[in-house]
């Protein structure tokens, strides 16, 4: 049938429309059964599954392997239910609502014999479907694909991604739990039958939505096939090699344009602009080459400027022109234009705050501060002067004239501080603390003017509105966002129940109405600034990608980010599957070291204790906590049957994969244990640590059979070559390792790094290595001859975790940037 498929496929991308029928034809009560057990509503669900099909139809030749067609299928049919119930649930017209034209123009007993008929099979239907609600999701959609969609428990496991053992387990126990009902189950949904004219409709409709533009005659996999991939807004500006990103990077800061107009994200990967009346995307700035800490708009709204490590850009915002400042030495904590907007003032780590023309991008002052702390910069209504307020407890002003220091003065001394603001016109600024006060300073004088009290602790973000009358604060450890009057210190409102994370940024509309907040969550929010309700929200940032895992059927890629958030996606599209997310039991923690067990049926990932998930329930199945400290990685040995973990309390630890019981402990490290791997054969088990040395250890006895020592700083990541004879170590060296496992002697060094090595991974023929950098480049290397292949440049920051897929073709990717980006062959 696979195959089958594959030559429909080939068929359809050459112009032959009649294959595309066949195809509708095959899957339509497939997912029909899909989109009404996921709505609930029999006839919505038609309309869904027709959309699905004329979606599947335009986006056909994006489709990498033709051979998921039914995964794919079932993937946009998901996203379609999810947009539905976004939308408030059209009203259903009763009987009595008919117009009595209508109704005269039929034979009366004629309709209402039919209309009854109707009403009959309509509440036949709801006792199904709240007999179905009975069983756990998984059991739930087999069942209704198995008698409403027709498949069979093979079909279905192609369909959902799982063994048809799987399926059929999980169909035996649907049918045990609904042992009394399973015949009117199976009588209901067996007589059910789609609209007649379903198939043609979707076969009229096809060509009004793929539009002009046909596909006609290309072939899967071309260069015209990818560029449709990019009309998705997560697939702009793709760096080199990659064909897919997954996950808008980190969020760093938030401006709103002086219009309203445009929301600017300064993100992990680049610069976000988000349309702020329709909420979506207009474009994503990447002439940085590494994440975007800060951003400010000139008063008229033409400039917007973005600092990061490697350069401030200056972007006209009608030509997307760019001017390039270079002259810091370290990243921009702080930007911001005059108020003519003829000059642009920058704070850096380094030291300094320089003074620009930015008009021109030369150069005018560099001020020397007392220390590299970082500080937020403001300029008085006049242009005159700029103010600084400083990390180390000092409001500074200088003359932006001619760069000379004016004043310094000395803030509360129990203030540590942890954010800044200052208000429109820029006479007082408050400060947040990490003892939770909010300090009001008059800038003039440097006299505290009032002290706001109410959050715990560590208030990291503050804003004025555009009036200068409301003051907005957020604190991470509280978890709220706290509005003040900002001339009496009144408080407000107290917006709770907000993000899962702490909040990045904070930014009033140029209006007042709207307070937009950006979150580690990977969300930005819009609140009304009167009421505190929620009005929109953005989705798809995330935090720093802390690990990256294939499945072992390589559909599906599974991403953990610093957030403690697990995200599934499709392998071949890129589609968002679903979220384990530990956040919902109040799992804080970073999801690291994400592998899967060798049948793809748990996931485990670790930080501070390790979590094992049921892959395809997304149910949590158990924790292991007897590590001391924080686990680094975690390995399944090849068979399944035992689970490894290694940490920053010196130990290894061997577990039963299935029960969850502890084994033993492998000790010999004198510091943390930063990376393991099993030999394929699974009897050796391999370490690499912070004492520079690799132990290879017997997994039966726990005996450490040899120490190999060869690097002269720490060891970062090991992996060892799918046939089990060479050993990969890289780390704080810059270099790779490549030891013979029966020798135990070094064969090979593998140089070029500019910094040290983090991850490393086989590809599954052995013949090539990558190794990821913590300066965001990715290098291949021929494990043969050592050869270099090239270097895979694209991420902005720390590439934490690289996988490969079980056939080869591609690598995934990880970063500290937010993203995940997949490579082509």
């Amino acid at each position: 049938m696979e195959r089958d498929d594959v030559a429909l496929i080939q068929r359809v991308l050459s112009g032959d429309e009649n294959a595309f029928g066949v195809l509708v034809k095959r899957y339509q009560k497939s997912v029909h059964a899909l989109a009404w057990r996921k709505i609930g509503d029999f006839h919505i669900a038609e309309e869904i599954t027709q959309d699905t099909f004329l979606q599947a139809h335009k986006k056909l030749a994006s489709l990498k392997n033709p051979d998921r067609f039914p995964g794919w299928l079932y993937v946009i049919a998901a996203r379609l239910c999810e947009t539905w119930f976004r939308k408030k649930r059209p009203n259903i017209q009763s009987l009595e609502a008919t117009r009595i034209d209508v109704l005269e123009k039929t034979a009366y007993s004629a309709y209402i014999c039919e209309q009854r008929e109707a009403a009959a099979v309509e509440h036949q239907r709801k006792v199904v479907q709240k007999l179905l609600e009975r069983l756990p999701e998984s059991e739930r959609t087999v069942m209704v694909l198995y008698y409403l969609g027709e498949m069979s428990c093979e079909a279905i496991g192609k369909f959902l991604g799982v063994s048809p053992n799987t399926v059929k387990s999980q169909l035996q126990r649907g049918r045990k739990r609904l042992r009394n009902e399973e015949s009117t189950i199976r009588e209901t949904l067996g007589s059910v039958s789609l609209r007649p004219n379903l198939t043609e409709n979707i076969i009229q409709n096809k060509d009004t939505i793929r539009g002009k533009n046909s596909n006609k005659g290309l072939s899967i996999g071309t260069k015209t096939v990818k560029n449709n991939l990019s009309q998705n807004a997560m697939q702009w500006n793709l760096p080199k090699d990659a064909k897919m990103r997954l996950g808008k990077g980190s969020i760093n800061e938030i401006q709103y344009s002086p219009d309203g107009q445009f929301l600017a994200v300064a993100s992990g990967i680049g610069i976000w602009l988000y349309d702020v009346a329709t909420h979506q995307e207009i474009s994503l700035l990447t002439a940085h080459t590494r994440g975007v800490d800060s951003l400010a708009f000139s008063p008229d709204g033409r400039t917007l400027a973005s600092g990061s490590t490697d350069a401030i850009i200056l972007w006209d915002r009608s030509t997307r022109a760019q001017t390039r400042l270079t002259g810091h030495t370290h990243w921009i904590s702080s930007l911001a234009f005059n108020p003519d907007g003829k000059m642009l003032a920058s704070d850096s780590r380094d030291g300094t705050i320089q003074l620009w023309d930015a008009i021109t991008g030369e150069q005018k002052w560099t001020l020397k501060k007392d220390s590299d702390n970082a500080t937020m910069l403001s300029f008085t209504p006049d242009g005159r002067t700029m103010v600084s307020v400083s990390w180390e407890d000092k409001i500074s002003l200088w003359n932006s004239i001619t760069g000379k220091h004016k004043k310094t003065f000395a803030m509360h001394p129990d203030c540590s501080v942890t954010g800044a603001a200052f208000s429109p016109d820029s006479k007082t600024v408050v400060i947040g603390s990490d003892n939770g006060t909010v300090y009001h300073h008059d800038l003039d004088t440097g006299e505290l003017k009032l002290t706001l009290t109410g959050h715990k602790e560590h208030v990291d973000n503050l804003a004025f509105s555009p009036d200068g009358k409301t003051i907005a604060t957020s604190s991470h450890i509280d978890e709220t966002i706290r509005l003040w009057e900002a001339h009496t210190g009144k408080h407000k409102k107290t917006f709770t129940a907000l993000h899962a994370r702490y909040v990045r940024g904070l930014a009033f509309s140029p209006d007042g109405k709207t307070l937009t907040s950006g979150s580690g969550d990977g969300t930005i929010r819009f609140w009304d600034a009167e009421t505190g309700n929620e009005k929109h929200t953005l989705t798809g940032h995330s935090e720093r990608i802390y690990s990256v895992a294939f499945n072992p059927n390589g559909n599906i890629i599974a991403s953990g980010s610093t957030n403690g958030i697990i995200n599934f996606w499709d392998a071949d599209t890129g589609q968002y599957i679903k979220t384990l997310n530990g956040l919902r039991n109040g799992f804080k923690d970073p999801a690291d070291s994400l592998v899967f067990s060798p049948d793809g049926r748990t996931l485990a990932c670790g930080h501070d204790g390790i979590r094992l998930w049921d892959v395809q329930t997304g149910e949590h199945k158990m924790q292991l906590t007897e590590h001391t400290d924080t686990i680094e990685s975690i390995a399944f040995s090849p068979d399944g049957k035992t689970l490894a973990s290694g940490g920053w309390d010196n130990t290894i630890r061997l577990w039963d994969a299935h029960t969850g019981k502890h084994k033993k402990i492998l000790r010999g490290h004198t510091k943390s244990v930063n990376s393991i791997t099993f030999n394929p054969d699974g009897r050796t088990l391999a370490s690499g640590s912070d004492d520079e040395t690799i132990r290879l250890w017997d997994v039966d006895t726990g005996k450490n059979e040899m120490t190999l020592a060869g690097h002269t700083e720490w060891i970062e990541s090991i992996a060892f070559s799918p046939d089990g004879k060479t050993l990969a170590s890289g780390g704080a060296e810059s270099i790779i390792l490549l030891w013979d496992i029966d020798t135990r002697k070094i064969k090979m060094r593998l140089t070029g790094h500019t910094d040290w090595v983090y991850t490393l991974a086989f590809s599954p023929n052995g013949n090539t290595i990558a190794s990821g950098c913590i300066d965001a480049t990715i290098h291949l290397w021929d494990t043969q001859t050592g050869a270099y292949q090239k270097t895979l440049r694209g991420h902005a920051s720390r590439v934490k975790s690289l996988a490969f897929s079980p056939d080869g073709k591609t690598l995934v990717s990880g970063s500290d940037d937010g993203s995940v980006l997949i490579w082509e062959d």
